[in-house]
């Protein structure tokens, strides 16, 4: 993974504009992440954050010692069946009690909880069982002891790395954090980039324009869109922002497919593409038909970043072409409807309606 990184790190000049976007945010997060777990850390040390394993050691000593003051009382009134009840039931509600022996210092077991011998055997070989002895004292002085036998977690480096409460937060904080951090500085700094691309005075120079303007990223998603487009459209900039240009309410034909806008094809093919009708569709069902010319953006390092986009509203102008092309159409029709009547006057004038002959007209139009 480190050697994945450094490539990515040696090569980032070669990575797309959004590339190296992802590229800063995962470096963000990955700090940011290094930060959070250094306090954590910071934390556990200063003792702000309890050790969990401190705490059930504790609480463990806590509870052999309760249990030796009740052994004592009992060892003197003589309750060794009601001493042996207490200690197997004590094993039996904690998982993490392997047994109770109630020894004295001659050796002999006057009470336990059960077998015992594996458990003393496995304390001797490995760390796997930790035991704890307290001593009871009765009023002529010491006695015995009270052994337990609990299952230990000090079972290896790395068990205790997996199983360690405070290793498993940082683990934790570190996969969520990792991907949590990275969306949100990633959203920042995309949103960043889209501001500091178009200056604030450069947005109220394109506001006066009275043609509608986009200006797109390679990704066709809308970075800025001025007044006039937003005016004819009836949405707010602020809302067309982020927006693929593709999703809003444009009317595609059969020929003119989803992938096939102007601003499409500038970005792909790299060339201005000009005079392209596009109708759309208005929020009262009306429609707005556009004339759009498409340029692709060009950085100072020479690649493609995006296009600049104008729309012309020329919905009058088309629907006055329209209906001169309608008057023409009716005239033609009324050219071609004159000319058969004519036509057909001239038969009648030179030939006879009875029979279809020429008559002395067609002979003598002057006659």
């Amino acid at each position: 993974m480190g050697i994945a990184f450094c490539i990515c790190i040696t090569h980032r000049e070669h990575l797309s504009p959004l590339g190296k976007v992802y590229f800063a945010s995962l470096r963000l997060a990955v700090g940011l992440v290094c930060v959070g777990a250094g306090l954590i850390l910071g934390c556990q040390w200063l003792g702000f954050i309890p050790d969990a394993r401190l705490v059930e050691s504790r609480a463990r000593s806590a509870r052999c010692e309760t249990l030796a003051t009740i052994s004592a009382t009992m060892i003197q009134s003589g309750q060794w069946s009601q001493l042996t009840s207490i200690l197997r039931r004590e094993v039996d509600r904690d998982a993490g009690l392997l047994t109770a022996v109630v020894r004295s210092h001659g050796g002999r077991v006057h009470a336990d909880s059960g077998p015992h011998d594996e458990a003393w055997r496995l304390s001797s070989e490995d760390h796997s069982v930790q035991v704890i002895e307290v001593p009871i004292s009765l009023g002529e002085g010491p006695w015995g002891q009270i052994e337990f036998a609990f299952v230990s977690s000090d079972d290896g480096l790395l068990s205790r790395m997996i199983h360690h409460p405070m290793f498993r937060l940082i683990g934790f904080f570190v996969v969520t954090g990792l991907g949590i951090f990275f969306l949100i500085v990633a959203r920042v700094l995309r949103l960043f980039n889209a501001v500091q691309v178009v200056p604030d005075r450069v947005r109220s120079a394109l506001d006066t324009l009275a043609e509608g303007l986009l200006v797109l990223d390679e990704s066709e998603k809308i970075i800025l869109a001025n007044r006039a487009f937003s005016d004819t459209v009836g949405v707010p900039s602020e809302q067309l922002a982020g927006k693929h240009a593709g999703t809003l309410n444009w009317i595609c034909n059969d020929h003119h497919g989803i992938d096939d806008y102007p601003w499409s094809r500038a970005i792909r093919e790299r060339k201005p593409q000009t005079e392209q009708m596009l109708r759309y569709r208005l929020q009262d069902d009306r429609e707005c038909i556009f004339s759009i010319n498409s340029a692709p953006i060009q950085a100072t390092d020479g690649r493609h970043r995006g296009a600049l986009v104008t729309l012309r509203d020329v919905t009058h102008m088309e629907e006055h072409r329209a209906e001169l092309e309608t008057m023409l159409a009716m005239l033609r029709s009324s050219k071609d409807e004159i000319s058969r009547k004519n036509r057909e006057l001239e038969i009648l004038a030179t030939q006879d309606a009875l029979t279809g002959c020429l008559n002395r007209r067609a002979f003598c139009p002057s006659c």
